[in-house]
């Protein structure tokens, strides 16, 4: 039987970089939380990464901005074996964004797919405008009240339910008590209470959060 012949090991380089490619993609996150780390590739006709390239200075932007969001921390980056690296961005607004890399002359940009940033949760419900003083069944002025994350920024994506009820013992409230939120922001505009008095209304929701008063 004749043996094999086998050469010895060769390499191919991969050729001039023409484009730009995300390696590493952004995945879903939560505003202003950083964005898993991501990485842009310079890359031959064929795909491969060029790895001899330690100079091209690659930039990443919002290509797609609906709801006129702001990239936060190092958009630019320096290659490294053909690979540029971003790990510390975030974006500012919920909404589903797209990310554009682009790079020197003669680079093809790169888009990523859409990826969506979420809203944090509501951690604590404020009273952004609280009642003045009335007559007693006169119509109270407007309560409003916001549901609000750990930043004390509005979640706009919320329409939980809240209830106002009175603090004081015996008190009553009539009118509409329990509002959708809208908007992060929950309006009741028909109250009254029919007994003269000091008192102090509640806000509430059906999954405990912190009540505002």
């Amino acid at each position: 039987e004749v043996a094999p012949g086998i050469t010895s090991s060769f390499t191919v380089l991969a050729s001039t970089e023409i484009a730009l490619k995300f390696g590493q993609l952004p995945s879903a996150a939560t505003i202003d939380a950083p964005l898993t780390p991501l990485s842009v590739e310079t890359v031959d006709q064929f795909g491969n990464v060029v790895e001899s390239d330690n100079t091209s200075v690659v930039v990443v932007s919002l290509a797609s901005n609906p709801n006129y969001a702001a990239l936060a921390g190092t958009l630019t980056a320096t290659c490294a074996a053909g690979i540029a690296t971003f790990d510390n961005i975030s974006i500012n607004n919920v909404g589903s964004y797209e990310l554009a890399a682009v790079g020197g002359v003669g680079l093809q940009l790169a888009l990523s797919p859409v990826f969506s940033v979420s809203p944090l949760p509501v951690t604590k419900l404020v009273v952004a405008t609280a009642p003045s003083s009335a007559n007693p069944g006169q119509t109270l002025s407007p309560v409003v009240i916001d549901l609000e994350d750990a930043n004390s920024a509005i979640v706009i994506g919320d329409t939980r339910a809240i209830t106002l009820s009175i603090v004081n013992s015996g008190g009553i409230v009539t009118g509409t008590t329990t509002a959708n939120a809208v908007a992060g922001v929950a309006t009741f505009a028909n109250l009254s209470i029919p007994a003269a008095g000091n008192y102090t209304l509640t806000a509430t929701d059906s999954q405990g959060t912190p009540a505002a008063s």
